[in-house]
């Protein structure tokens, strides 16, 4: 049974027939008419005394109109409340965000946002998955958007996926191995390795494509958490690195940074919110998830 049936059933009733239910709720009277026999034949009763001149329900449709109604209200009560929280005027968070999620998916609902709502105020900050979990829970920002790089337990937490990336050895244009169609594992022991902090399985999964392999892990010749040092360095041209590809779309469009076709090593992971259900039906936090779930299909669009 659909809300939609229900409110066809009741504005037939209290219209007392198709034509006028039908001219009120902006619809045909076919639509309606089809409507009806779904429903009637889903419950397996007869609803509407169709041999009466004015719609009237059957003893099953007195029934139906009675619980009807109240499912109508109580779904009308919850558009209404749900309306008053998505058009909060005013609110402060705090925002976490990964450096995956931040120039893209982040930036485009924050954005938005502040031209729709403009006195939602954000504090946006940055940081990896395990760092943002962490401040979730001890109430240092109220929600997070993310690249779930760690197997980690999230508590009491909510955890929602918006999306997923992929993290890829990547090269700048220069290095011998950009313009190699083929490439093994072996081939990536004897270079040169940029490798970033705190990337949890991401880690572990790189670490196991030279174990899986039987060859020695190459030890890191540089390792940061800096993304704007990792860029720079990459398109030198003399390291390799694991990025996700929405970090560096702009340079894999300009052909400044290449994607290494290797086998086994492309690691898809979710992009996930975090929140804390108890803070869900504050006002400014529904604004914000709303327009994260809006840039997130546009995404995928």
């Amino acid at each position: 049974m659909e809300l939609r049936q229900l409110r066809y059933f009741i504005a037939i009733i209290e219209h007392g027939g198709f034509s006028r239910a039908a001219s009120e709720l902006g619809r045909t009277q076919q639509a309606l008419s089809k409507a009806m026999h779904a429903l009637e034949e889903e419950l397996g009763v007869r609803l509407l005394d169709r041999n009466s001149q004015i719609a009237t329900p059957t003893a099953f449709g007195k029934l139906l109109l009675e619980h009807g109604r109240a499912i109508e209200s109580e779904a009308r009560s919850f558009r209404t409340k749900l309306s008053q929280l998505l058009e909060a005027e005013a609110g402060a968070l705090r925002l976490g965000t990964g450096p995956s999620a931040a120039g893209g998916l982040v930036a485009q609902a924050v954005l938005d946002l502040q031209r729709s709502r403009p006195r939602i105020r954000l504090d946006v900050v940055s940081g990896v998955h395990a760092e943002l979990v962490a401040g979730l829970q001890q109430g240092r920002i109220d929600l997070a958007v993310c690249v779930e790089t760690d197997s980690l337990d999230a508590g009491n937490l909510v955890r929602e996926t918006l999306g997923e990336d992929e993290y890829v050895i990547v090269c700048g244009a220069s290095h011998p191995l950009a313009k190699r169609r083929e490439i093994s594992v072996a081939d990536l022991t004897d270079v040169r390795w940029i490798v970033g902090r705190k990337l949890g399985d991401v880690e572990l999964a790189w670490a196991a494509l030279f174990d899986e392999a039987g060859l020695a892990r190459p030890k890191p010749a540089i390792e940061t958490n800096s993304l704007e040092f990792c860029r720079a360095a990459l398109r030198d041209g003399e390291h390799l690195s694991v990025l996700t590809r929405s970090l560096i779309a702009d340079e894999l469009r300009s052909g400044e940074l290449r994607a290494l076709a290797v086998a086994q090593a492309a690691w898809r992971r979710p992009i996930v919110l975090l929140y804390r259900r108890s803070d869900l039906l504050v006002p400014a936090m529904l604004a914000v998830i709303d327009a994260l779930y809006i840039a997130a299909r546009s995404n995928v669009e």
